[in-house]
């Protein structure tokens, strides 16, 4: 039998970025994130080698990196709250 779809074929190029800075963030040694700055593009986070909710964010140009991990934080521990709401209500 024929694959239906066609394998498609990545290309890319790697590129330091000029003023661009990183951090690593670890909680409790359950939850950890990388913080990028890239100057002009803005600060991304994204979870590492954890059971993170999202596994991505981002914010704008010029967010410090505390504000950020700050943020990030609020919103997974909103979501953890949600799904434990949702969890009761089903027990």
């Amino acid at each position: 039998m024929k694959p239906k779809t066609k394998a498609l074929r990545l290309d890319y190029k790697g590129a330091a970025l000029s003023g661009t800075s990183a951090m690593q963030f670890e909680f409790e040694e359950k939850l950890a994130f990388i913080a990028i700055d890239i100057p002009g593009v803005g600060v991304f986070l994204v979870g590492r080698d954890c059971p993170n909710p999202s596994r991505c964010w981002s914010y704008p140009p010029g967010t410090s990196f505390k504000k950020a991990v700050g943020a990030t934080i609020q919103a997974v521990l909103e979501e953890a709250a949600k799904q434990l709401k949702v969890a009761k209500k089903k027990a």
